[in-house]
């Protein structure tokens, strides 16, 4: 006992002055155990960046505390280095549980909703790393045990705070210099979940805090400009040359279905040897069986059989009067723009200098062409679903037998993709209903009111319109934004659905499909939007009402209890889709309307963090590992009556940010396909589908920007020279492009333009 005294004693007198000093050790202390814990790499570049701003602002820190009594430096240094670890563990909790670290401005918009809807979640987050909280806390619990702070020179103390300061600065910037490809490129490239993990939280914390992300993302416009390289070295046809190349092509067609290889065109479902038999007769003139059998009221007018056949010895000599009359003219397909937008106009009358480059990006650009899809769901209903936490291993013919008929009676996807964007919900549904990859929160975009969301050009023809959520109507500001992106009423629980959907976590999508239908199926023709809960997590057999209401469906499946438990809770959408299909169909409006289905992310309630004994996410993808690409290969789902029996396949890589251009296109409106990111399915666009850290996917292999590593899916031969970085740079203009949108006014801007034409 008297040795422990001894040691006791020893410490409070060394350790009296602990509280100058600690913020320093302690800063850098955070920064290398949050860069441990989150698996990021240590190379020597990234290392010198979190310890060279670690010591930049701790002894910054520092420097305040020196000129505080003993007592208030005490209380600074306490508050100080509590309040910087709380900050690592939140936002290392949200990695962990989300897979994506949240932006400041996103944490505190959603703080309300996660405390009311998911504080039990957060409270089981917080006990499960209760020991990483102690770890994390040793510096404060250091600081709390020191002895009382002697006597000391304040001078010397700040001077030698501020010397470590200025050192912790250098080393900071040359290495940030390195990691980063140079520090001109830190604020163009800048995204805060990848600055997380390569630069540390001080940086990211920085770039938030002080105003430097506002302008990486767009957000600010200033001085900061628009950085971009044409993705072309051709110049940009005119309008003119487009429409008069486009009058060559061939027309008055139903849809192909001959496989092909360029990005975009479908494929049969199943082809057999008669169709590929078929399809090249096809190619030397001979009419295929698609091309003469007599078409569906749904799908476009093609050839008839008694058109294309032989004529007979009467027939020849004496035509009736039909056939006398002059063939109908080749169908011109003209290009995707708007009448009256000129963005060389724009870009030569815009004063502010960020909207300025994005026209003049926009004018190099050649606009996407229309094709023998567009128009094909003119005037039809459309269902748009955002369905949480989706994927594509959910969809079965015996489990969940509508989805599969969604899903390969529609047009069908092979090779999907869903990003984890920004915000994870937030962002995933911000890239349905832009068309770009963004990094801000909802309101930030919709605010300015973008009039070429599907939403908006349909509400404007004439549309009834609504948005539903069966969660609390006010999560993520839902109720201020989608009404701005094309909505006449969102409602959700707690502003009429509270009505007809059970108060249960979570709801149940069935319910919310049963109680909304009479809503609109009788004010045709409708635009309806869909934000889905009932796969939310945790996934489990006590907590989520949904998978214990249908836990005796999968009762015998041969998975974990976790993965079962997430199965189960999707089987409520699978049963609301199976009630809106039959309920359309007994209307007799199956073949007028068209569902349209993704997902808003992966399913990472799967993840351990979320009380799972192992990685559920693997067992669901059935691999032992996989990599941010193969975590995100999703589905897409475009449906209408009128597809079934079609065989209609895409093959090249799509992802959410495709379904505005291709859902223009397939509406036959009025857009312009350079305002977005993604390309109508169906145009001859090169597929890029890219990931917010510029990682990308085409249809000869995949980048990891992580690693830099890229894997071809063809034989290297095959790849043009070149190729990888020629992608990148497009993937990280588009980017750059897309945030630039977000907050300079930027549609504002262009509908003004088009009211003073």
């Amino acid at each position: 006992m008297s040795a422990f005294k001894t040691l006791w004693s020893s410490w409070r007198e060394k350790s009296a002055n602990l509280s100058r000093w600690v913020l320093i050790p302690g800063i850098c202390y955070l920064e290398l155990l949050f860069h441990y814990w989150i698996g990021a790499e240590f190379a020597p570049e990234l290392t010198g960046t979190l310890l060279g701003f670690g010591l930049c602002l701790g002894g910054l820190l520092n420097v305040i505390a020196a000129f505080l009594s003993r007592k208030a430096s005490r209380w600074f240094s306490a508050i100080a280095i509590f309040l910087c670890t709380t900050v690592m563990m939140v936002e290392l909790l949200i990695g962990d549980a989300y897979f994506n670290f949240m932006r400041p401005a996103l944490v505190f918009v959603s703080a309300g909703g996660v405390l009311t809807d998911f504080s039990d979640i957060m409270i089981d987050m917080i006990f499960n790393n209760l020991g990483r909280i102690a770890i994390a806390l040793i510096p404060f619990w250091l600081l709390l045990l020191s002895g009382k702070a002697s006597s000391f020179q304040k001078k010397r103390c700040a001077a030698a705070s501020a010397a470590v300061a200025v050192i912790g600065a250098c080393l900071g910037l040359f290495s940030l210099n390195v990691s980063a490809d140079g520090l001109d490129q830190v604020i163009p490239q800048y995204d805060f979940n990848n600055s997380m993990k390569r630069n540390g939280i001080t940086v990211s914390m920085f770039m938030e805090l002080s105003g430097l992300s506002e302008k990486a993302s767009g957000l600010n416009g200033g001085d900061f400009e628009f950085d971009f390289e044409p993705e072309s070295v051709e110049p940009a046809a005119t309008e003119t040359e487009l429409t008069e190349a486009a009058s060559e092509v061939p027309s008055n067609q139903a849809p192909s279905q001959e496989p092909t290889e360029t990005a975009g065109k479908p494929a049969p479902l199943n082809e057999t040897e008669e169709e590929t038999e078929a399809a090249t007769e096809a190619e030397t003139g001979a009419p295929t069986e698609a091309e003469t059998e007599a078409p569906t009221e749904a799908v476009k007018e093609a050839p008839t059989e008694a058109e294309t056949e032989a004529p007979t010895e009467a027939e020849t000599e004496a035509p009736t009067e039909e056939e006398t009359q002059p063939e109908e003219a080749p169908r011109v397909y003209g290009p995707h723009v708007i009448a009256g937008l000129d963005f060389g106009e724009l870009a030569e009358s815009e004063k502010d200098p960020t909207r300025k480059k994005l026209f003049a990006y926009m004018d190099s650009l050649t606009p996407a062409m229309e094709n023998e899809y567009t128009g094909l769901f003119e005037g039809k209903n459309l269902i748009l679903i955002t369905a949480e936490a989706f994927n594509y291993a959910l969809i079965d013919p015996e489990l969940t037998p509508t989805l599969y008929r969604l899903a390969t009676q529609g047009i069908q996807f092979t090779n999907a993709y869903v990003p984890l964007w920004t915000g994870n919900t937030s962002g995933g549904e911000m890239a349905i209903f832009s068309g770009l990859a963004m990094n801000c929160d909802m309101y930030t975009y919709s605010k300015q009111q973008p009039f070429n969301t599907i939403g908006r050009m349909l509400m404007n023809q004439g549309y009834f319109s609504r948005a539903y959520h069966d969660n609390g109507y006010y999560f993520y500001d839902r109720d201020k934004t989608h009404e701005d992106l094309g909505y006449e009423k969102f409602i959700g629980i707690g502003n009429g659905l509270e009505e007809g959907v059970e108060d249960v976590w979570p709801a149940s999508d069935q319910e919310m499909f049963d109680f909304t239908l009479p809503q609109y199926i009788d004010q045709q023709p409708f635009s309806i939007y869909y934000m889905t809960c009932s796969a939310h997590c945790r996934y489990n057999f006590m907590g989520n009402a949904q998978s214990k209401k249908n836990q005796e469906l999968v009762a015998d499946l041969p998975y974990s209890t976790g993965l079962k438990a997430y199965i189960a809770c999707n089987l409520e959408l699978e049963k609301g889709l199976s009630s809106l299909v039959a309920q359309l169909e007994e209307a007799g409006i199956a073949d007028d309307t068209v569902i349209v289905m993704t997902s808003d992310h992966f399913p990472y309630g799967l993840g351990t963090a979320w009380g799972n004994d192992h990685n559920c996410l693997a067992e669901l993808y059935g691999v032992d590992s996989y990599d941010q690409i193969d975590r995100d290969r999703n589905t897409l789902i475009i449906w209408s009556g009128c597809l079934e029996g079609q065989g209609i396949q895409i093959d090249a890589p799509v992802s959410s940010i495709d379904i505005l251009p291709t859902l223009s296109n397939l509406f036959g409106l009025e857009y312009d396909s350079r305002m977005t990111i993604g390309r109508d399915v169906f145009g001859t666009e090169e597929a890029i589908v890219p990931w917010p850290d510029y990682s990308w996917v085409t249809e000869l292999g995949k980048f990891d920007a992580s690693t830099k590593k890229f894997t071809p899916f063809v034989e290297e031969s095959e790849i043009p020279e070149g190729y990888v970085d020629r992608i990148s740079s497009i993937v990280r203009t588009r980017i750059s492009f897309s945030r630039s949108v977000q907050g300079c006014q930027f549609f504002t801007a262009i509908q003004s333009h088009l009211d003073n034409q």
